[in-house]
């Protein structure tokens, strides 16, 4: 799905995407490591004359690999979090043949927090924001793996304020027409 998809459901007009937000690729590269790590394990076994068994590991290798960095590609390169003037929007692909889609109305938000955990999210700056609402079932509205997750909670913050703003100065002014 692709933002257009994603917001073709809502019925206000006036609805604007103040930012886009993807994965880091980070969680793609953890994925290459590990193949690399293996391809070195292999080797190692055909360096200890273990050829034929080495031979046929990495033809099994690189066909498993290769289906399973497909299926990585594909869940890293669906999932996508938006936020907009009105609803801050989650759209994580959990499979081949599953997705979550999550959105939260900025006027329902109880509080934004953001964590970063581990060395190289530390080095990086690389983050999960997360979101608590009311009437959302789920717990909370987590943004995984994004970049400079205070920046992002940031400015979910400012995009609330604004809402909550626009919100009460119809109010208010409907209040005055009466």
């Amino acid at each position: 799905m692709n933002t257009k998809e994603i917001l073709a459901g809502n019925d206000s007009n006036n609805e604007k995407i103040l930012l886009v937000l993807k994965q880091h690729p980070w969680y793609f590269w953890k994925f290459i490591v590990w193949v690399i790590v293996f391809f070195i394990a292999t080797l190692v076994l055909y360096y200890l004359e273990l050829e034929k068994f080495a031979y046929y590991l990495i033809i099994f290798a690189l066909i498993f690999c290769a289906i399973y960095f497909i299926a990585i590609y594909y869940t890293w390169n669906k999932t996508i979090y938006i936020i907009t003037n009105h609803r801050v929007i989650s759209h994580i692909q959990e499979g081949l043949f599953a997705h979550n889609m999550q959105e939260v109305n900025l006027g329902n938000i109880l509080f934004i927090s953001h964590r970063i955990t581990g060395p190289t999210n530390a080095v990086f700056n690389l983050g999960s924001v997360h979101i608590r609402a009311s009437g959302v079932i789920e717990d909370e509205l987590v943004f995984k793996n994004v970049a400079s997750p205070y920046e992002v909670e940031q400015k979910i913050a400012q995009a609330q304020k604004k809402y909550t703003n626009t919100k009460a100065d119809i109010a208010e002014t409907e209040g005055e027409n009466k």
